[in-house]
């Protein structure tokens, strides 16, 4: 009988080869990037990948095509770095200066008169539906409504993501149009186009600037010394004797590091990726709910990837910043200050400290799922992306602020929402959109549908990875309360004043958490704790007086009254040009090698 000849690898079926393949590149927790590098490494250590099956011939290779990055989830994770603060406060500063100047840009001049026209308006409202109530608040300016306020996404409730690419949007056609100057002063440019043309640039899900990036998105002057590099160095006065807080911990958030990393990903192995998971674990800068958005070209380029995005409510949610607190600039230290007072914390403490307020529960769940829900709108692929709320390491807690606030608060909104018909029918005039979100008890259309999906398992974008259950409201009893007051109007605001006077609750936060106050001094360095801290005055306008006394015909260079040394701030102009990367920036002089490295990013298959 002759001899057998030897069984070879590739005499395997392709279904057992393909199994020895798999097991061959799964990574213990997938891979996570390093932000130094901007390289994938295991989760479980910084070594890489064998590859060494792989390289054995050419069949091989090409059935491991991919594979490691098809079967392996990344990680991408908010992480504090001391190269990156001064960088991602300097992005918040700036991103919240944007808002406040198309706030000004669309709000109506004293003849009522506006920059865009009304079939500006109508495209903009096409393209983004949410804003057809603000535009008919602009219309009736100022006898129906007042000002625009900073709070304006809140007010209407509709998501700041909106607000900012509408209002974008409106000011970019209005160029074009030439219904708009093009000297108009925007951001710090008086050429209206290359206004446009910067901000379409840089959005909020923008990751680590560099300093060319900051010179481009400044121009000859920065609006307010907080998108200065100086500034942050170290706390001071300003010129009102007033404290400059400059030592939190910012950061830039996990989806945006997830942006930054797909954007200079080739093509080939960005096809070649199934699952991406976002742990957004701490407070990030830039408005940060609606940083998912910069995933949409990725995730439909790519039909096979999904994209979780894990939210932590103790250290993310409940610390988003409200749309009209610190001019929309979040300062942990101003927060930190504010919740050491008894008044916010129920006058008590707990035997752990200071405790979390329900007034801001429902508000910053409805901020982030609203930016959920918009990612369909604005193009996100269903079943592409998932929003999952994390209530580690306090999940029982989390399941009763769901059940007694949120699921409440839904419930109200349907008392209100029984009213409106009647008000509607009052008022046909009027749009009840402008009364209703301007009363408590609203939180955005649908709110009530989409808090019992959730609650059954059923939403198709969000989830909480904490028990929960029906809702135990029943409002048919609230609502019996206001039959007394006449259909419509008056029983609408019955309604609403009862939500609003309801009395604040607090929650104390089990271990192993900290209490509330110590959570929020969590994103302060610890040199703010050092009360004897001299602080140096400047002779320096602060952010509230810039913004205020900033004129339509404002020189530019009339911006900048900062008579402390800003040389290196003139550096970053002087050296700016149209090609600068998003490297993020080391201290004035010095190439940090993170930047260097960030430049380097190797596409190789052996670095997936």
């Amino acid at each position: 009988m002759a001899p057998r000849p030897p069984l070879h690898f590739l005499d395997l079926p392709p279904e057992i080869r393909h199994a020895v393949y798999n097991a061959y590149v799964d990574v213990d927790g997938g891979y996570v990037v390093n932000p130094r590098t901007n390289k994938l490494v295991a989760a479980t250590g910084n070594q890489k990948h064998d590859y060494a099956l792989q390289l054995t011939c050419k069949q091989i290779a090409r059935e491991m095509s991919g594979l490691a990055l098809s079967r392996n989830t990344l990680h991408f994770k908010v992480e504090y770095s001391d190269e990156e603060r001064i960088s991602a406060a300097r992005f918040d500063a700036t991103m919240a200066i944007s808002l406040v100047r198309l706030v000004e840009f669309l709000s109506p001049d004293q003849d009522g008169g506006v920059d865009f026209t009304q079939d500006i308006e109508d495209e903009v409202v096409g393209e983004f539906p949410p804003m057809r109530p603000v535009f008919a608040a602009i219309d009736d300016l100022p006898d129906t409504y007042g000002d625009l306020q900073l709070s304006i996404a809140e007010d209407f409730a509709i998501p700041v993501s909106v607000f900012l690419r509408a209002g974008w949007r409106t000011f970019g056609l209005a160029v074009k149009q030439g219904s708009i100057p093009k000297t108009h002063s925007m951001l710090s440019y008086s050429d209206a186009e290359r206004a446009y043309a910067v901000s379409q640039e840089f959005w909020p899900w923008h990751y680590n600037p560099s300093r060319k990036d900051f010179a481009r998105m400044f121009g000859k002057a920065r609006m307010v010394r907080r998108q200065g590099y100086r500034y942050w160095l170290k706390p001071h006065l300003d010129a009102d004797g007033t404290r400059q807080f400059t030592q939190g911990k910012y950061r830039f958030s996990a989806a945006s590091k997830a942006v930054r990393f797909l954007s200079q990903c080739p093509k080939q192995l960005r096809m070649q990726l199934r699952r991406i998971c976002l742990h957004e674990t701490s407070h990030s800068v830039a408005f940060p709910e609606c940083h998912a958005l910069g995933l949409i070209p990725f995730c439909q380029e790519n039909p096979c990837l999904y994209v979780e995005r894990r939210v932590n409510i103790w250290r993310t949610l409940l610390q988003t910043t409200y749309a009209d607190s610190c001019i929309l600039i979040w300062a942990p230290e101003l927060e930190w200050q504010y919740f050491t007072h008894p008044e916010h914390t129920g006058r008590e403490e707990s035997a752990n400290g200071a405790r979390l307020a329900s007034h801001r529960i429902t508000r910053v769940f409805s901020r982030w799922a609203m930016e959920a829900l918009e990612l369909v709108r604005s193009g996100m692929p269903r079943r592409s992306f998932k929003l999952v709320l994390d209530g580690d390491p306090a999940p029982q807690l989390a399941t009763r602020l769901f059940r007694d606030i949120i699921q409440r608060d839904a419930t109200w909104q349907r008392v209100l929402e029984a009213s409106w018909s009647a008000v509607e029918e009052q008022h046909p005039t009027v749009d009840i959109s402008l009364i209703r979100s301007h009363k408590g008890g609203y939180s955005f259309d649908g709110f009530p549908d989409m808090v019992d999906a959730i609650a059954g398992n059923k939403h198709e974008l969000i989830e909480c990875a904490f028990e929960i259950g029906p809702n135990p409201w029943d409002e048919t009893p609230l609502y019996r309360q206001f039959r007394c007051f006449p259909p419509g109007l008056e029983r609408f605001e019955a309604a609403a004043g009862a939500f609003v006077d309801q009395p604040a609750q607090f929650f104390d936060l089990p271990h192993p958490l900290p209490s509330w106050t110590d959570l929020l001094a969590e994103n302060i360095l610890p040199e703010f704790f050092n009360s004897d801290t001299e602080l140096d005055q400047v002779e320096a306008v602060d952010l509230y007086d810039v913004i205020n006394d900033v004129e339509p015909d404002t020189n530019e260079d009339d911006l900048v009254a900062d008579s402390t040394d800003t040389s290196d701030d003139e550096d970053d102009a002087a050296t700016s040009n149209d090609e600068g990367d998003s490297d993020g920036e080391s201290p004035p002089g010095d190439d940090s090698e993170a930047e260097e490295d960030a430049r380097s990013y190797d596409g190789g298959e052996n670095d997936d």
